[in-house]
């Protein structure tokens, strides 16, 4: 190999860490954004007679336990939108 060859070799693997570095960071900062943008606030509308009881987070939903006067219930909300994705009334 020559001189010229290996100095060819050299700048193209520099280039190539340089886009790798590129494409770390612009990963980082999307998701950095991304997760700014979750802490916006989200209204959630509970019943006028509810009281929370207790509340359970796993990944992206909310568990809400609440008590009403037609009975317990428990509600499952997406955290980044506010939709209520279910509600369960405990009947006795």
């Amino acid at each position: 190999m020559t001189i010229q060859g290996l100095k060819t070799l050299v700048i193209g693997m520099g280039l190539l860490i340089l886009a790798g570095v590129a494409v770390v960071a612009v990963t980082i900062a999307n998701r950095l954004a991304a997760t700014g943008r979750a802490h916006e606030p989200v209204a959630l509308r509970l019943p006028a007679d509810a009281t929370v009881v207790e509340t359970d987070l796993d990944g992206d939903r909310l568990a809400l336990r609440l008590d009403t006067a037609a009975g317990p219930r428990v509600i499952v909300v997406d955290v980044a939108t506010g939709e209520v994705l279910r509600t369960v009334e405990v009947t006795r």
